[in-house]
């Protein structure tokens, strides 16, 4: 993505489009050590000490870009995005009884709705990354949730569930599919799998892309499995990006992850394969996005250079000198509409952002 930002959001996203030629590379490197542990926290540390979030325009502040404030009124955590018509859909992890809809990416409605999960899901305890897809018809939401099965030393293990809906209307119910009402659809013992992203092939084929970590982080990294259908997984997990288990080992991703590699999004463009991920923090401005490529869905993939391709220092341009922390939690949809949260650094509140992916001449993303 070496010129990710060479223009920043969509040209859906307002009149005043703000362009920028991006920066040359900017590392930041910060050592494991300095670094907190990223054990799962309960949904109440999303945003903790902002404001409630409302379904209407956000309040557009001194440190809070207006035109931005006004293109996006939608405040949440890890936004998944699907398209279907003329309409997107989205959900995030701190809206579990909400759903958006949007037909411009600028301004988003929210709609209720309800989920029944399965046995082995404690949301009592935080429901993380909910990804939402309609596949052959039918309307699918994935979701991370303390697994009752897989005993932490605090509390549970996160496994990655799904749940279904026939249509998606307000006031829809989601239910676990009759095959996974007492097991997750990924798990593994003592590891904690979020961030679930799953990518329809325009070649064919159905895969499901997560971060797995045990307690000790001495085996954390993203991995990837075929899917044979929205709730069936495949077996064997593939490793890709800082798991021990990669079957063609790659890096970890530069320095600037320190502990921390999650919130995978691949999409395609003309036989190649582009891999988001989010590394660092997710609580200050080391937190980012990098970037990797491949031949395969199932890799083995390359990442685009030793530093984030969309992180503060990108940013700050952009912005009137002004940081946009932490941008992360990325998700696709089919038709190439971006979406990622951020915060304004003296705003504890997440906020969505949204781009159109394209590919530069040089072979790597863009977002037009």
């Amino acid at each position: 993505m070496r010129r990710l930002l060479r223009s920043v959001l969509a040209p859906v996203l307002a009149s005043g489009l703000v362009s920028v030629a991006c920066k040359g590379p900017v590392a930041l490197r910060v050592p494991d050590a300095a670094l907190d542990s990223n054990a799962p926290l309960p949904d109440a540390a999303f945003d903790a000490s902002a404001p409630a979030p409302t379904d209407g325009p956000g309040d557009a502040g001194p440190d809070r870009p207006t035109g931005l404030a006004r293109s996006m009124n939608l405040r949440c955590a890890d936004p998944g995005i699907d398209h279907d018509g003329d309409t997107y859909y989205l959900v995030c992890t701190d809206r579990g009884t909400r759903y958006y809809t949007s037909r411009d990416l600028r301004t988003w409605e929210g709609h209720d709705m309800s989920i029944v999960f399965p046995a082995w899901a404690d949301a009592s305890r935080g429901v993380w990354a909910y990804e939402l897809e309609r596949i052959d018809g039918r309307w699918y939401l994935y979701f991370a949730a303390p697994d009752r099965t897989n005993p932490a030393p605090s509390g549970f293990h996160r496994s990655i569930g799904v749940v279904a809906a026939d249509t998606l209307t307000p006031g829809v119910r989601f239910t676990p599919p009759p095959s996974l009402l007492d097991a997750p659809l990924v798990r593994r013992d003592a590891h904690s799998m979020i961030d679930p992203f799953v990518f329809r092939d325009p070649a064919g084929g159905l895969y499901i892309y997560y971060n797995q970590t045990d307690s000790t982080k001495t085996d954390s990294g993203l991995y990837v499995n075929r899917l044979s259908d929205p709730v069936t997984k495949e077996c064997c997990a593939t490793g890709l990006l800082g798991a021990a288990a990669a079957t063609t080992p790659t890096p970890r991703g530069g320095a600037w992850t320190g502990t921390t590699l999650e919130a995978p999004a691949v999409f395609a463009r003309d036989g190649q394969y582009y891999l988001l991920f989010s590394g660092n923090l997710y609580v200050d401005e080391r937190y980012a996005t990098g970037l990797a490529r491949a031949d395969s869905p199932l890799g083995p993939f390359v990442e685009a250079r030793d530093d984030p391709q969309l992180d503060c220092a990108r940013m700050v341009d952009v912005f009137g000198g002004r940081c946009l922390m932490g941008p992360g939690g990325a998700s696709v949809s089919p038709d190439g509409a971006l979406v990622f949260h951020a915060r304004m650094a003296t705003d504890a509140g997440r906020w969505v952002y949204a781009g159109v992916l394209g590919v530069g001449a040089d072979g790597w993303p863009t977002i037009e």
